[in-house]
């Protein structure tokens, strides 16, 4: 029987999944650090990011990503999903944003970013056919508590350690060192 959290890892990631994955640019507004770590998370999963929006632009880029002014955007409706990176959500420019945008998609921390990465290491998991469902996780010779069985701000702290510490030293695979 399948696990309910781990269920709910992969169908409410999946609404979100739908949204980046449609025929839209991706924007994500906010480039701080909720924003690059909502980059980070899609682009393990290999979605692309067509730029980071700001109110007030001071870099021309993070990553590689561009960064756009609400004003240099604000001349047309864009046919685009834009994903708010912020730890305070504000009502006015939410409804600034849904001007400019198609899609206007408000994640939260940590829950969404807990969810992208979550699925991420489902995945990565599932791959090398490791048992996601019980209460212990089988990690080479480490037997860990199951991540995915708890709640979102404990899932984040522990897929942000598991790039960084665990899986290099477990697998030698060093692509999720931030």
């Amino acid at each position: 029987m399948e696990d309910r959290n781990v269920h709910k890892i992969d169908s409410e990631v999946q609404k979100m999944i739908k949204i980046l994955e449609n025929e839209q640019e991706n924007y994500i507004f906010g480039c701080g650090w909720m924003g690059q770590k909502f980059l980070a998370a899609i682009r393990a999963l290999n979605i692309p990011v067509s730029g980071f929006v700001v109110t007030d632009k001071h870099l021309n880029e993070i990553e590689g990503v561009p960064i756009f002014s609400t004003k240099e955007l604000s001349d047309k409706h864009m046919e685009a999903n834009i994903f708010v990176a912020l730890r305070d959500q504000d009502e006015h420019l939410q409804k600034e944003l849904e001007n400019i945008f198609s899609t206007v998609y408000l994640i939260t921390y940590p829950g969404d970013i807990a969810l992208i990465e979550a699925k991420y290491y489902l995945e990565y998991f599932r791959e090398k056919n490791i048992d996601c469902l019980g209460d212990i996780i089988h990690l080479g010779k480490y037997g860990l508590i199951n991540p995915f069985k708890k709640k979102d701000d404990y899932l984040l702290s522990w897929v942000y350690e598991a790039g960084d510490l665990l899986l290099p030293t477990i697998y030698d695979d060093y692509q999720r060192i931030d």
